[in-house]
Parts: structure tokens; sequence; C-alpha cells
């Protein structure tokens, strides 16, 4: 195994953090695996398989990152999504039967995150600019 880690370049850390914080660093260690997966630069879009039950599709721009699951339960608990942005942990998650749908519902909630952090810059900024008019 240590041989197999030096030759693809990985390294073993162990890191000591507030409690609070290790979900955090646990998801940023997955981003990270999944973006070598994906080639050096992470420039590949759209979807990508981990495993053989998980799949990520990363926005490098916001930090965000969609995934989906297959918990192998039946029915509307078949496939479980999230959507998490770096700094804010996740934003959204949900269930449903189809993989499809599951893809389709963790984009849209990304989309929707995305936009409305634009809302919030732009509501900002013109409220600086009163603020400073004022």
């Amino acid at each position: 195994m240590r041989k197999n880690r030096q030759s693809s370049r990985l390294r073993t850390v162990t890191l000591l953090v507030p409690e609070d914080f290790a979900e955090g660093f646990r998801q940023l260690a997955f981003e990270v695996r999944a973006r070598q997966a994906v080639g050096k630069d992470g420039a590949k879009i759209g979807w990508h398989k981990l495993n053989r039950i998980a799949e990520i599709l990363t926005d490098l721009e916001c930090c965000g990152r969609c995934m989906v699951y297959d918990t192998g339960a039946s029915g509307d608990e078949r496939f479980h999504w999230a959507v998490t942005v770096f700094g804010d942990n996740q934003v959204a998650a949900g269930h449903t039967a189809d993989l499809a749908d599951a893809r389709s519902q963790a984009e849209a909630r990304l989309a929707a995150y995305v936009a409305d952090l634009g809302r919030t810059a732009q509501y900002q900024r013109i409220r600086s600019r009163k603020v400073g008019d004022a």
C-alpha cells in the first residue's frame, strides 16, 4: 500500500482540529481526491463516478459540490443527493428514486444557491453605496 501511495504522490496526514471543523476537512480531502481522480487540474466538467455507488460534480468557481450516492434502498430513498459549499457546509440534500432526478435536483439547488449569493453580493454593493452617500 505504501508503494502505491508514493507512486500516486498521496500522503497520509493527521490534523488536530476543533471537532466542529473536522467534517469540513474530511470534505476537503474528499474533494482533493475527487479532483485527482478526474484529472490533475480538475478541469473536466460534468458528473464523475468516484466509486461504484457515488458520483460528484464540482463547481470550482463557487467551491460548490453536488454528490449523489446509491443507498441501496428501494423507492424514493434509493439515491441520496447533497449540495455542499466550502465554508457553508451542506446547503441542501434529499432523496429520490431516480439517478437522473437526483443529479438534476442537486444541480438545481447548487444553481439556486449561487444565484442567491449573487443577489446577496449585489444587495451588499447597493447598500454600501447608499451608506457612503449618506
